[in-house]
């Protein structure tokens, strides 16, 4: 079943099969984008969160356009769980700031941007 809304830079939003199986179903949707990079994202109201990235040919500027038709798109970026030291520092040069919000009865840490 494809979500309602189309993003101009995630494409088109699609059920993630794991996440119905979890319980899930609407949180976090599938996408590929245009530029070759895929992915988990829900959209909100305000924004964009995304859990899960990845750009199908790496090193080969796919994740650079991603990211400035995101940061164009949305006034709120957040990338959640980020455990790769390389995105982490990746982010931080697109002028992400580390965040932490208690959701679902945890605390989760991410990174985030906001237009200026």
């Amino acid at each position: 079943m494809e979500y309602a809304a189309k993003s101009k830079t995630l494409g088109l939003l699609t059920d993630d099969p794991i996440g119905a199986l979890l319980g899930m179903n609407k949180a976090y949707m599938q996408f590929q984008s245009r530029h070759g990079v895929g992915g988990l994202a829900q959209v909100t109201s305000n924004g964009v969160d995304l859990l899960a990235v990845m750009a199908s040919k790496p090193g080969t500027g796919q994740f650079k356009a991603f990211m400035k038709d995101l940061m164009r798109e949305y006034s709120k970026v957040t990338f959640w769980l980020v455990h790769s030291p390389l995105l982490r520092e990746i982010l931080t040069n697109y002028g992400f700031s580390q965040v932490e919000e208690f959701q679902h009865g945890a605390m989760v840490r991410g990174m985030r941007w906001r237009a200026e």
